[in-house]
Parts: structure tokens; sequence; C-alpha cells
């Protein structure tokens, strides 16, 4: 028999207030945006350089350019492809519906759910949000949304969207702050500004619908019950996270590739007799060894016994002749 006191606890145990839910799921969203940044980047081609040791990172500064083998894109886009909507038919049903066709035109779904696929598969999850068409009653608005400004919290027991919300940010002097909020009850939205980059949220206006449910549906990829306890929770899951680290490894072989290139392009340059305060550039700012000559510099001190100093290059080196047995 089921414990109707336990299911009641578990239903309503978290019935906050609207305030209190912005806090939440402001607090869980901030903590997957990091994840969700970085397989953006890996999406865009604009991935930090992974393999490579710190310190010649740091050395080689802006010098040091990646090469990007953008294999993430290729695994997303060619998923893309497979997934246009050509329409819909309801259960029981032999013909296509017209009305949501008509529904989905309207609001240009044709090219927005190509959008929320490609978030999809890239982040793990997007979103489309129902609402109220002011400029035709009858028609409602469906918008899709990245995973980048709207964050849900499913019911444990019933799987289903308690609340939702949205987050619009804009530029500052330091970047984007969050200057915008809907939050999305069962029975009501609520909009909020703030001004002070999301520390606190005025309330603006609110719509008291009574739908019942909340009128955001999370578009999931690859959905799982749970992940291992000891695993951050996630929403779906990124087709990314298989190809990364041999994407990873490719970017930093191609990029080594043209690292020898460029040194092994020159002779090897040596310069005896100076010492390291010699080398210093147009205002007397001392140079590293890496910014001597790119690396390809050899440079000894001056000896007690030497006045003079000496600089020349290497000859250049030729393949030697293979043979074979």
């Amino acid at each position: 028999m089921v414990n109707l006191a336990v299911v009641d606890l578990i239903s309503t145990k978290f019935e906050l207030a609207p305030e209190q839910w912005v806090n939440r799921l402001v607090r869980l969203h901030n903590a997957q945006l990091p994840e969700l940044e970085l397989l953006d980047a890996y999406y865009e081609g604009e991935q930090p350089l992974s393999y490579m040791h710190p310190e010649l990172l740091r050395r080689m500064d802006s010098r040091l350019r990646s090469v990007v083998i953008n294999w993430p894109q290729l695994v997303v886009d060619s998923l893309d492809e497979r997934l246009d909507v050509t329409g819909f038919r309801l259960g029981g049903e032999q013909a296509a519906d017209r009305e949501l066709w008509r529904i989905w035109q309207a609001n240009r779904l044709d090219l927005h759910s190509e959008q929320a696929h490609i978030d999809a598969l890239a982040l793990g999850r997007a979103y489309a949000i129902v609402g109220t068409n002011e400029e035709d009653s009858s028609t409602p608005l469906v918008t899709v949304e990245s995973p980048m400004e709207v964050h849900v919290d499913l019911d444990p027991r019933t799987r289903k969207v308690r609340a939702a919300l949205k987050r619009q940010f804009e530029p500052d002097d330091y970047g984007y702050t969050e200057a915008y909020a809907t939050l999305y009850l069962p029975n009501e939205t609520r909009w909020y500004s703030s001004d002070n980059g999301g520390g606190t949220w005025s309330e603006i206006d609110r719509d008291e619908h009574g739908m019942g449910q909340v009128p955001v549906i999370p578009i999931i990829n690859r959905p799982r019950t749970r992940r291992r306890r000891t695993a951050p929770p996630r929403l779906g899951r990124s087709e990314l996270i298989s190809v990364l680290p041999l994407s990873d490894a490719a970017c930093k072989i191609a990029t080594d590739m043209m690292i020898s290139a460029e040194y092994h392009a020159m002779p090897r340059r040596y310069a005896l007799g100076f010492d390291r305060d010699d080398f210093v550039d147009a205002n007397g700012r001392p140079l590293t060894p890496w910014e001597s000559v790119a690396g390809v510099l050899w440079a000894s001190p001056k000896s007690p016994k030497e006045t003079a100093s000496r600089w020349g290059s290497s000859p250049r080196r030729t393949c030697p002749t293979s043979t074979t047995r």
C-alpha cells in the first residue's frame, strides 16, 4: 500500500514562493553554465588548446595560435541534417494535421526548430516556450530557447516541469550582466528586472493564466533517469562528449606540426659572448628567450677570457638519404 502522507510530502516539498524559485533556479543554472559554455566553444571551434604544457603556453603567449580541427561541429551538423520536421499526424489519424502545421509555419519553426536541434545535440538540451500571441489570439506563440538562458526544475515524482526561469543578459563595461528574468510557474508567469546584475530582482509584471502547467518544454538529447550519485546533475547529454578527447589530440598534433614547421624553416642561430641583459626590445624591456628569436637562438654569456662577441647561424640541414635493406 502506498503511504499517502509520503507521496504528499514528496509532491509538496518544493512549493516555494516565487522569489525563492528565482533564487533556486539561478543557483542551479549558474552551476551548469561553465560546462555549457565549454561545449559551445568546442562547437564553434573556439576551444582552448589541450595537452600543451602550461609553462609553454605562458611563454609563447599570443604567438601560439592553435590549429583547430573542428570535428565536434561536423558530428553535430551531420546529425542535424537528418532532423527535418515535415508534418504532424495525431494518433488514430491517417492524414497530417493541418492546424498543427499552420501553427508550426506561423512561428517559423522550420528555421527555429533547426536551431533547437543544434543546441540540443551540442549542449544536451534546448527548450520551447509557449505563450500568448498578442498579434493573433488564435495562434499561440512558440519560441525555441537556448540552455544558456533557460533552466527548468523537474518534479522528481512526476518528471514534469514544475518551474522554469529564463534570464536575459545585456552588455555592460565588464561583459554581459543579468538584466531581465521570466519565471514560469504552473498557474502564473512573472517578469522581473535587475539593476545590479542579478543581485536583486524586482517584479515588473505578472500573468495569472491558471493553465495548471508550466509552458516550457525541454528538448532533451539522450535523456537518462539519472547519473551516478558522485556526478553533477545533467539534463541530457551532448553528442560532443565522445569526440572531445580525439578532437583535442588532433588539434594538439596539428599545432605541434605548425610550430615545428616554423622553427625548422629557419637555420639555428647562435650568439656567443652575450649576456641575458643584452636582449631587450625598443623600450629597453628585457626579452624572454622565446621572444628573442621565437626559440631558434642559442646564446652563451661572456667568458672572462673573451673580449669580443661572435654570432652566426648553422647551415641548413638536408634530409638524410634513406636506404632499404
